[in-house]
């Protein structure tokens, strides 16, 4: 209305995640305030419980599979429940972010109960071209540790609300 505020949004920085299921390995390419990163880490596996109810999304049943999150290790801190919607129907282990180690290809995952929500919005199946997969290699060498710590050094120059302004006039 005529308050004089301003709304800002931001996009998703461009992240790509290579996993290696036979020897256990991610590599991870992340961008962090306009620079790429590597990191080399281990598949983590979550405590996944799965529950009962069902849904479609973009034509595929999904199953359920549910955990709490109280890693202090996690970026942001704090508690998280974590709901994820996968589907038998596509190969296992494929998914958004950390969320890929259910027995089919995550297809949704709700945060907190709506608070962060990633969902398929388009599937396309189709054979890998020669070459077409590579294992992420620019960007600067940089351990999980080492990269939560420069994140949290950020947030904290930001104010501690990771990121979010809001102006007034």
């Amino acid at each position: 209305m005529n308050s004089g505020g301003m709304t800002m949004r931001f996009r998703q920085p461009n992240n790509e995640i290579y996993l290696n299921q036979s020897s256990g390995k991610m590599i991870s390419k992340q961008e962090f305030m306009g620079k790429d990163y590597l990191i080399d880490d281990t598949v983590k596996v979550a405590p996944w419980k799965f529950g009962t109810e069902t849904k479609t999304i973009q034509g595929y049943q999904c199953k359920q599979a549910y955990y709490t999150d109280e890693s202090p290790n996690r970026m942001p801190p704090g508690k998280q429940e974590i709901t994820a919607w996968y589907t038998d129907q596509i190969r296992p282990f494929l998914g958004p972010e950390r969320f890929n180690t259910l027995p089919g290809t995550v297809l949704a995952v709700d945060i907190n109960n709506g608070e962060r929500t990633v969902v398929a919005t388009k599937i396309e199946l189709r054979s890998l071209k020669k070459n077409e997969l590579k294992i992420p290699s620019s960007g600067t060498k940089t351990t999980q540790a080492e990269f939560r710590k420069m994140m949290e050094e950020q947030m904290k120059q930001m104010g501690g609300n990771g990121g979010v302004m809001i102006y007034r006039n």
